[in-house]
């Protein structure tokens, strides 16, 4: 895991130079809308590209992390499958959907069912390096969502030169990352990590508690601002020594957020959790972006290596796989 999340960078840039769709882009309807398909390691990806999209896209966007799809899905919606392995159960039950109701699609995969479908009935398609563990290959998700939103023109060919710009950004911070991620790993070790953002920055705070869950296996939740203020936050009245509050400080955060988290972050020091501030860098929302993503990989990492876990390990989900195989 160490190797591939060194390489973070080079896969986000082999990805810009090698990705291509195969099969034909059909421009014969009007999107008007999106969807976003995919779980875990293959669906976090499209849920950050939408929040760096949120103010660009001018039809309605979601993305969608279960069986089927959202009703209003019709045959002018566009909907993109991510499945890393190509037979994400949940994800071919989307796109089994999407085939019925005729809908535009288009499908990121290593292989699987999803090559097969794809292939079968005509879809566009771009192949990824299969062959690793899903969640490793964030980069590669990433490009490759913005590549086919460009393909069907929802977006232009700018935002691969903020990818580049991002992974400056990346590789001139190498070392404070890792130096970064490893004290913010020593300081939440042996606790329970809640983790906060801002409300645009949520889909980095699910990577987060992805990543902690899989590669540290360690139990991670996750709110953002404002919402938590109207419900978790009297949660912390149960609050003790045993959580750590993780805040992302981000310089686009609105101002009455900027305000609502640090009074919040003197109720979790009066309760005796841990409180770590962890500030991006960058000068987009997408670098910004990448750089807290980057940072809490190796956070992950670090606690894995502490506690002594194996991060590629899964049991538990190849355990619940083989149950439901024989269902």
């Amino acid at each position: 895991m160490r190797a591939l999340i060194e390489s973070f960078t080079s896969q986000i840039v082999d990805s810009l130079n090698t990705g291509k769709v195969l099969g034909d882009i059909k421009d014969d309807k009007t999107i008007n809308s999106l969807i976003i398909c995919g779980m875990g390691g293959s669906g976090i990806g499209g849920r950050i590209v939408l929040e760096w999209l949120e103010h660009t896209l001018n039809i309605p966007c979601v993305a969608h992390s279960s069986y089927g799809l959202p009703n209003f899905a019709d045959a002018n919606t566009l909907v993109l499958i991510s499945s890393y392995s190509g037979n994400t159960e949940e994800t071919l039950s989307a796109m089994e959907v999407a085939l019925a109701k005729e809908c535009i699609i288009g499908c990121i995969t290593s292989g699987g069912k999803v090559r097969d479908w794809a292939k079968k009935y005509a879809v566009p398609y771009i192949l990824v390096n299969g062959g690793h563990p899903p969640r490793s290959q964030f980069g590669q998700s990433v490009v490759q969502i913005c590549r086919m939103l460009e393909s069907f023109e929802l977006i232009g060919p700018s935002i691969y030169s903020d990818l580049h710009a991002a992974v400056k950004l990346l590789n001139d911070s190498a070392y404070y990352i890792q130096s970064q991620a490893k004290r913010v790993a020593e300081q939440i070790n042996k606790t329970t990590p809640i983790i906060y953002s801002g409300s645009g920055y949520e889909g980095v705070a699910i990577r987060w508690r992805q990543q902690i869950g899989e590669n540290a296996k360690i139990l991670c939740f996750h709110h953002q601002f404002p919402e938590m203020n109207h419900n978790d936050l009297v949660g912390w009245e149960g609050g003790n020594d045993s959580f750590s509050a993780v805040l992302f400080r981000n310089e686009d955060d609105a101002q009455r957020v900027k305000i609502r988290m640090e009074i919040c972050k003197g109720i979790f020091e009066e309760k005796g959790a841990t409180v770590v501030e962890v500030e991006s860098k960058g000068i987009t929302k997408l670098e910004r972006s990448l750089y807290l993503v980057n940072l809490g990989d190796w956070v992950s990492l670090h606690l894995a290596e502490m506690n002594k876990t194996n991060p590629v390990d899964i049991k538990n989900i190849d355990f619940l796989k083989n149950k439901l195989a024989n269902i």
